[in-house]
């Protein structure tokens, strides 16, 4: 019997039914070990995760143990066993924890597959490899970086606070973004402006060409340029436009469109995505790649021969972010001739999502005839534009209409512009003043804050969703009706994280992300990333403890850092620390607190003392405070 081990019991009965009587199917239940968590404080945590050198130290935690030892009795009744986990870092993690767990020796069988399907399946039995380990070190790295922030800054920060906070090193910059777009919309004045349309015999119009960039305030300006009724044509154009369809789904973009589509919420959608996963109906649903392959593509071009439809002449392909993986692809239907799979209509509705998208993708361009003409005032100096477009053939848009990308501008009205020749006078049947007011911002929703994590560079297909969800469960971010907001916890806690941490600047944890993707590629060494990092954080935080010196950050920081060697790598290290007294009383601390407008500080003997100062940049804003010095 040979042992074929995946990850989610889901897949089981599927695979099993395609590899037949001599294999056994067993799921791992996801990872089977994790980092030591068995300290009472945070430094406790640190050390016995990764100790000084960095190197993370595993434990099979109490859920797992049963599912290990049952796959240890299957490991010793199996002739071979093969490591069948997702083909993502996370999954070759796993395989990797498999191999040292169950204590495999030896040549060890890996195999990666994209789709559950007997040929893709039988593909990866022929193309065996071994554990791939810088992957494996590109998602230890993750993880410890992870937990570093996590402990190490959790308890400074809410005693800075004066309350419980939580820190993450993903999670807290997209509090950020949240936080950042809302001060920018309370910030945000409204201007009013205008401009002015023409309006001619059978029915189109030109637009009043203004500087660009430039809004017009002078609402009589604007009048004049409504007022002009004869023009002539400076030049005219008739063009051949194409659009092109959307690419086949990544990860983000299937969150996006099926939450505007779907009105599915992420965590919702990727709940959906793995089922269908598992039923054999989609390729792997966590991929930032947004390209499928020559078989796919020959697999469409059929598909749409036998029904019809306009095939692209040849593979299309998609420009991917910066830093995508290449090797996988996009989210496809793994049976093209399929037009319906799933077992609920949830299910059914998001797969339906997912065919026309992939399919379309590969079908003709849709071609337009496009009118421009360029009018001018006979009497003075206005300039106006008329553009309209005519649908020559739908090519794609025939099969799943406009598949525009959520965020896309809405067309315009159609334009009848008519044929016009050079120097023709054109004579308005009417002018139209409009006005408008400026806009601001738009807040995020969930999906619309996966794009702006995904624009920045923080996170990867397999986090968004856990993302989003954990900011709010966290009491961080707030969903009202569709949209995020911050609560005033996310308000202060990026007020302080901004001020002291590089994890709050978006652009430092993207290139976090930069250097965990150079670890996977082998360019970079897990101990000098981490290392590099934690130098950083513990440099940062001495800074911290500086600004608030108060006893809950200062001890904290202490117990943090400096109970073992691995405080010898923080500098610059401190010596003394000093507690400010209360200068009203003279007998209490001055301790940082919230109230309901914002951080203030107050004196520890409350209600004896009622003494309040303000809180500066980290400081109590009194003149010459008490300062009592103690050794730490």
């Amino acid at each position: 019997m040979k042992l074929f081990i995946v990850e989610s019991p889901g897949k089981i009965k599927k695979i099993q039914a395609i590899l037949g009587a001599g294999y056994k199917v067993v799921a791992s239940f996801g990872h089977i070990r994790d980092l030591v968590d068995k300290g009472n404080k945070a430094h406790d945590e640190v050390v016995l995760s990764v100790g000084c050198d960095f190197a993370p130290r595993y434990v099979v935690p109490e859920r797992s143990q049963s599912t290990v030892a049952q796959m240890r009795l299957s490991v010793n009744r199996a002739s071979e066993v093969i490591l069948a986990t997702d083909l993502d870092r996370e999954g070759e993690a796993i395989a990797w924890h498999l191999a040292q767990e169950l204590h495999l020796r030896g040549q060890i069988s890996r195999v990666t597959f994209d789709g559950i399907s007997e040929e893709k399946i039988n593909f990866a039995l022929r193309n065996v490899r071994q554990i791939d380990l810088a992957l494996v070190r590109a998602q230890e790295a993750r993880r410890v970086l992870d937990r570093l922030v996590g402990f190490l800054l959790g308890s400074p920060v809410s005693g800075a606070l004066a309350q419980h906070a939580t820190v993450g090193r993903v999670q807290s910059p997209a509090v950020r973004i949240v936080v950042d777009r809302h001060q920018a919309i309370k910030a945000f004045k409204p201007v009013s402006h205008y401009s002015a349309v023409l309006e001619f015999q059978g029915g189109w119009r030109a637009q009043w060409v203004t500087p660009k960039d430039t809004l017009i305030l002078d609402r009589a300006h604007a009048e004049q340029a409504a007022a002009i009724r004869q023009v002539s044509v400076q030049s005219f154009a008739e063009t051949t436009a194409r659009k092109t369809p959307p690419a086949p789904f990544t990860t983000s973009m299937l969150q996006q469109v099926a939450q505007v589509r779907l009105s599915l919420r992420p965590d919702a959608t990727m709940r959906l995505a793995q089922a269908l996963y598992e039923q054999g109906a989609i390729s792997y649903m966590r991929t930032d790649s947004p390209n499928i392959s020559d078989v796919v593509f020959e697999q469409i071009a059929q598909y749409a021969k036998s029904t019809g439809l306009p095939a692209a002449p040849k593979r299309r392909q998609f420009p991917a972010k910066d830093g995508a993986q290449e090797g996988h692809e996009a989210i496809y239907p793994l049976n093209i001739n399929l037009e319906k799979a799933g077992e609920n209509p949830e299910e059914q509705a998001l797969y339906a999502l997912i065919f026309s998208r992939t399919v379309a993708s590969q079908l003709a361009d849709a071609v337009f005839k496009r009118r421009t003409a360029i009018l001018t005032s006979v009497s003075s100096d206005h300039t106006y534009r008329a553009s309209g477009e005519t649908l020559i053939n739908a090519g794609w848009m025939i099969y799943a209409g406009k598949a525009e990308e959520p965020d896309a501008e809405p067309e315009e009205a159609a334009n009848p512009v008519p044929e016009l020749a050079q120097g023709m006078v054109c004579h308005a049947l009417s002018g139209k003043l409009t006005a408008q007011i400026t806009r601001a911002p738009k807040q995020f929703s969930e999906s619309s804050l996966i794009a702006e994590l995904e624009r920045n560079g923080i996170g990867r297909p397999s986090t968004y969703a856990a993302i989003v969800r954990l900011i709010q469960d966290r009491g961080y971010v707030v969903l009202r009706s569709k949209w995020l907001e911050p609560t005033p916890d996310g308000i202060r806690l990026i007020d302080v994280l901004v001020r002291f941490f590089s994890i709050a600047q978006l652009e430092y944890t993207a290139a976090m992300e930069s250097q965990l993707d150079q670890i996977a590629r082998g360019t970079l060494q897990y101990a000098e990333v981490v290392g590099a990092f934690f130098k950083t954080l513990t440099q940062e935080l001495c800074v911290f403890a500086e600004a608030f010196p108060h006893a809950a950050a200062a001890k904290v920081f202490q117990k943090s850092a400096s109970p073992s060697t691995l405080a010898k790598r923080a500098s610059p290290a401190f010596a003394k620390k000093g507690e400010l007294l209360c200068p009203t009383c003279g007998k209490g601390k001055l301790i940082l607190r919230n109230g309901q407008n914002g951080a203030f500080w107050g004196c520890a003997t409350y209600p004896q003392c009622k003494a309040t100062f303000a809180d500066k940049q980290g400081k109590p804003a009194v003149s010459k405070p008490r300062l009592v010095v103690k050794k730490v």
